[in-house]
């Protein structure tokens, strides 16, 4: 006999007839027929009783008997494909996760390295993108989880609307020191500056310049009320995520370099605290409810255990 006879007979007492366990069960009434059929014949033993359709399906005596150990071996055969579900997903390892294109995420790759460290058998593949098509990919399962940060003044609620419902949502800490990349030809033995002191500077923003999207336009609001309180009309680069040459234009001219957090050093760049700056951005971590898998829940693990150490 078959697991697939298994199953269906397992589920046939719940029904008045095959007739209506076909249509509920979406096989034809010649199919489930042929499968107690062919069970019956395997074990020689009739497992209902024929002609009383007043009744239902009834169960014989040794039905009943040869019927609770079809569910034993129906229970058993499901446990066994979760278990090598579970064994597919620790051998193919990888988890997507993305985040923003931005340098300074310094708590994300502190989460991911300590995951990895206490799961070897994993791999992390990392998908830079905006906040927007993060949750977007996330939604349609290309992602297994995110890291977005939004404008203190932008609750996740506000940001991704109802389908919040779906999301698990993690606060991680918030950040609130701003840092200028500059060329160390430039204000030589600082370490802090005003954006007084930056006047003639272009800045290089890492989000993309968006009315449409309510965290990019948030992050530039701040930046647009600090250069009217100093009366500053600068040369803006919206970039959308940096990579190295942003860094490499920073070390030829007055161009400096925003970021919540200092990053790896970068040959001919300094950076300095924004002593005026009055912006926070906070970091949550975000996973579909339903996408359930063991190395998820340890990489969860770790950003709880990294939060809780924060606090």
């Amino acid at each position: 006999m078959t697991i697939q006879e298994i199953q269906t007979i397992c589920e046939l007492p719940n029904y008045k007839s095959f007739a209506d366990a076909a249509l509920f069960l979406s096989y034809s009434p010649s199919a489930i027929t042929k499968y107690v059929s062919n069970v019956e014949e395997e074990l020689d033993v009739k497992l209902f009783v024929r002609g009383n359709k007043s009744r239902g399906l009834t169960l014989t005596l040794e039905g009943a008997i040869v019927l609770e150990s079809l569910k034993k071996i129906s229970d058993t055969y499901g446990a066994l494909t979760e278990q090598l579900k579970d064994l597919k997903s620790r051998t193919n390892a990888t988890l997507k996760i993305g985040s923003q294109p931005r340098y300074g995420n310094i708590h994300e790759q502190n989460i991911l390295a300590s995951f990895l460290l206490q799961t070897p058998r994993a791999s992390i593949q990392n998908i830079k993108a905006a906040a927007n098509e993060l949750l977007r990919q996330l939604f349609l399962g290309k992602l297994d989880a995110v890291f977005i940060t939004l404008h203190y003044q932008l609750s996740p609620e506000e940001y991704i609307g109802k389908d919040i419902s779906r999301l698990d949502v993690e606060y991680i800490t918030s950040e609130c020191d701003m840092y200028m990349g500059v060329s160390d030809r430039f204000f030589r033995g600082k370490n802090e500056v005003t954006v007084e002191e930056l006047r003639g500077f272009t800045f290089a923003f890492p989000f993309p310049k968006s009315e449409t999207d309510p965290q990019a336009a948030k992050a530039a609001s701040t930046w647009t009320e600090l250069f009217r309180q100093h009366n500053l009309k600068p040369k803006t680069l919206y970039l959308g995520g940096y990579d190295n040459t942003i860094f490499q234009m920073a070390t030829k001219g007055p161009i400096v370099v925003t970021t919540t957090n200092v990053p790896m050093q970068y040959d001919g760049i300094k950076f300095m605290k924004l002593i005026d700056w009055t912006g926070c951005t906070n970091l949550y971590y975000i996973r579909l409810k339903n996408r359930k898998s063991s190395l998820l829940n340890n990489l969860q693990e770790a950003v709880q255990h990294y939060r809780s150490g924060l606090q």
